[in-house]
């Protein structure tokens, strides 16, 4: 008989996908890889949020009562201090940023089994995180030259408080200043404005947590990454791609609660080998009172 988990255990669980390699990887090294975010699934990481903010910069960029600013509004397109500001974000080549992914469920079938669009995209095992532990262990990695943070994803620009914050802070002044000069200048303006390293930094995290809404049934919760680019540069080789990544040292084995065995053949021999990995792992990093569920998933779903 499978093990009866609270409401409360379901609401602070999380789930990481993954494949035998990668399995035996965390669990041997103790650690998460982050991966960068022109890597991911998802194709218009990044460009989607720069979409977001020039739709917001259009909202708030609207006609004006002034008629001489209308008239150099006409002559210069409100669209130059819009696209000069995108185009100052792209161009930059000190920091990028990584993640690593996890998911949430509020089912309680997807709870004790695994969500079945997760074993069809990415992988054969589903690692059960408690999630204030998985924090509390990612704010205690603290390294030089890397910002690290953990949040939920939000789908889209609606009820995006980050989107709002940043649009708050940057893009409304941003705005102001650019229509203040132009009502005193006859000519279009050359020292163009040049978003601040802050900005750029702040549009990062934005980005970090953003994603399309085609992408919502994901439910995605990440641990964020600001990694500075150096010539030590970790990567590995996925499908002919050559990915970045950083290690996150967070004591993962700490934060476990259960692995579930996907939908699979063989399931009790595998149950059975992940068993002896996590011992062996256990007695290798020397940790004490660890006790990790091993459970085969229920779903009828065939790979074939």
């Amino acid at each position: 008989m499978k093990k009866k988990y609270s409401e409360y255990k379901r609401r602070n669980t999380l789930f990481h996908y993954t494949n035998a390699k990668g399995l035996k990887g965390i669990l041997k090294t103790n650690s998460l890889w982050a991966t960068s975010y022109h890597c991911a699934n998802d194709l218009s990481e990044y460009s989607y949020t720069l979409e977001m903010i020039k739709s917001k910069m259009n909202e708030l960029d609207e006609p004006h009562n002034n008629q001489n600013l209308n008239t150099l509004l006409s002559l210069y397109s409100s669209q130059i201090p819009i696209e000069n500001y995108i185009n100052a974000i792209k161009v930059f080549d000190f920091a990028e940023y990584m993640s690593t992914s996890f998911s949430y469920t509020k089912n309680r079938y997807s709870f004790e089994d695994g969500q079945l669009n997760q074993w069809r995209n990415y992988g054969d095992y589903a690692i059960c995180f408690d999630k204030k532990r998985l924090e509390k262990s990612v704010d205690e990695f603290i390294r030089e030259k890397v910002y690290i943070k953990s949040s939920r994803v939000i789908y889209g620009a609606m009820k995006n408080k980050r989107l709002l914050e940043y649009s708050k802070k940057y893009l409304e002044p941003f705005l102001k200043n650019y229509r203040n000069r132009l009502k005193i200048e006859t000519s279009y303006i050359d020292n163009l404005y040049k978003p601040t390293t802050k900005e750029i930094v702040d549009f990062l995290e934005m980005a970090a947590f953003t994603k399309n809404p085609h992408f919502s049934e994901e439910n995605e919760y990440r641990i964020y990454v600001q990694s500075f680019l150096e010539d030590n540069q970790k990567s590995f080789i996925r499908n002919g791609l050559i990915v970045p990544y950083e290690t996150l040292s967070v004591s993962v084995i700490n934060c476990i609660d259960r692995i579930i065995i996907g939908p699979s053949p063989r399931s009790d021999d595998r149950v059975r080998s992940v068993k002896a990995l996590l011992k062996s792992c256990i007695e290798k990093h020397e940790l004490k009172n660890i006790n990790i569920d091993v459970t085969a998933s229920n779903i009828p779903f065939n790979r074939e």
